[in-house]
């Protein structure tokens, strides 16, 4: 094979993988809150968008898909609780990463969506936010393939006779994590002033009203 031919070969290789790439689905992890107090739980939506991967199939009905995702996080800022039903955790559990980030796999299998086109939840993700802390949290979503393995990563269409393999561009969620709300203190109410109180405010005014009228009276004899 000469050089030209060599060359012409990448070429069209590199741009039908990136054509593929770019029509490729995508998964997505979308907090259902932006904003979460230190110490307080929230959930991640664990999304997929197959439609580049649903096909016809001579039927009106989509696809059914099964895929296998690794999310990372930093245990500093988060501790995982728990995860749907529809997802299966896979061992080991869970990994630290050289990084200090763990990282947790997850499988899915079955999932099809009601209508066309195929995309919605797969699934939740429940992170608890650890206290005393005022910064950023992400966490990160992507397709469990492990080093060296398929191109084609871990998701299968399995609506056509044989499974369909797909790639996915993910796409991962940031929280921002507030300190922990305050309870401002009620306010103070009113004191009562005792009967004794009352009755020496009383004196005090009916002596002033007396001396009143002393002065009026000497002054007008």
């Amino acid at each position: 094979m000469n050089y030209h031919r060599l060359v012409y070969l990448l070429g069209f290789a590199a741009i039908v993988l990136w054509g593929h790439s770019a029509s490729a689905a995508s998964i997505a992890l979308t907090p259902l809150s932006s904003t979460v107090q230190a110490g307080g739980e929230f959930d991640l939506a664990f999304s997929l968008d197959a439609t580049p991967e649903a096909g016809d199939y001579n039927g009106p009905l989509p696809g059914n898909y099964s895929g296998e995702v690794r999310i990372d996080y930093d245990p500093d800022l988060l501790t995982f609780r728990a995860q749907s039903a529809e997802l299966l955790r896979l061992d080991p559990e869970i990994e630290t990463l050289s990084n200090g980030r763990e990282v947790i796999r997850f499988e899915f299998d079955g999932v099809s969506f009601d209508s066309r086109p195929d995309a919605g939840v797969v699934g939740m993700f429940t992170f608890l936010a650890n206290s005393d802390l005022d910064s950023t949290a992400t966490v990160n979503i992507a397709d469990n393939v492990a080093p060296g393995g398929a191109l084609g990563g871990s998701f299968f269409n399995h609506a056509g006779g044989q499974p369909s393999e797909f790639f996915v561009a993910p796409s991962s969620a940031s929280v921002q994590v507030g300190a922990p709300a305050t309870i401002a203190p009620p306010p103070l109410a009113p004191v009562p002033l005792p009967a004794a109180a009352w009755l020496f405010l009383s004196a005090l005014g009916a002596l002033g009203l007396a001396g009143r009228k002393a002065k009026k009276t000497s002054r007008n004899v």
